[in-house]
C-alpha cells in the first residue's frame, strides 16, 4: 500500500508528473492520493498506468485519487486493473489497452471546464481513445486510453494543448 498526501496551499500551484505505474505480472498494489487544496490552489496531476510488461497480463492494482477544494468534495476516482478485478478489460474501462492515462486539471478563476451547455459539462472527444471532460467550471479530467504510455501520453498533451497556456506542453512534453 502507498499512501500518499498532498496539500496546496492558497495562490499555490502543484504540478505533478510522477513515472508511470507499471502492474507487473504478480504484483498486488493498492496506492491511494488525496489531494487537498485551498480555495485558490492550482494543480495538475498527469498518471499513467502500463497494465503489465510487454506481452504479459497485468498484475493486481488499485489506484485512488481523491480531492478536496476548501474542505469540500471536489474528484474522487479510483480505477482497478487485474485478475481480481472483474471487468477491468472491458470497453467500458480500459478494453485491450495496455496503458491508461488519468490527468486532473484544477484551475481556479479559468474556464477550462466550461462547455456550450452549461458550465462545468466541457465534454471533448482528442481522438478516439482520449476525452477532455469539464468537472467543474474551473477543473477538467483527461482520460486515456492507449496500446502503450507513449501513445496515451502524446494523447494527454493534444487534450492539454486545448487548454491553452499555462497548461500546454512544452517542446518536452511537459506542462
Amino acid at each position: 500500500m502507498m499512501s500518499i498526501d498532498v496539500r496546496v496551499g492558497e495562490g499555490a500551484t502543484f504540478i505533478w508528473l510522477p513515472e508511470p505505474v507499471i502492474a507487473a505480472r504478480g504484483c498486488d498494489h493498492r496506492q491511494e492520493t488525496r489531494v487537498r487544496l485551498a480555495g485558490s490552489a492550482r494543480f495538475l496531476l498527469r498518471e499513467e498506468l502500463i497494465a503489465g510488461r510487454h506481452g504479459e497480463r497485468p498484475g493486481t492494482l488499485a489506484q485512488r485519487v481523491r480531492a478536496t477544494r476548501g474542505g469540500g468534495a471536489l474528484y474522487d476516482q479510483e480505477l482497478r486493473i487485474g485478475a481480481r478485478h472483474t471487468g477491468w478489460d472491458t470497453p467500458a474501462v480500459a478494453g485491450t489497452a495496455g496503458c491508461v492515462g488519468n490527468t486532473l486539471v484544477v484551475d481556479p478563476g479559468s474556464t477550462i471546464g466550461t462547455g456550450t451547455a452549461a458550465p462545468g459539462t466541457r465534454s471533448d472527444v482528442v481522438d478516439g481513445s482520449t476525452a477532455l471532460m469539464g468537472i467543474a467550471p474551473d477543473t477538467v479530467q483527461i482520460s486515456s486510453v492507449g496500446r502503450d504510455n507513449l501513445a496515451v501520453s502524446r494523447s494527454t498533451s493534444a487534450a492539454l494543448e486545448m487548454l491553452g497556456p499555462p497548461w500546454s506542453p512544452d517542446r518536452d512534453g511537459d506542462p
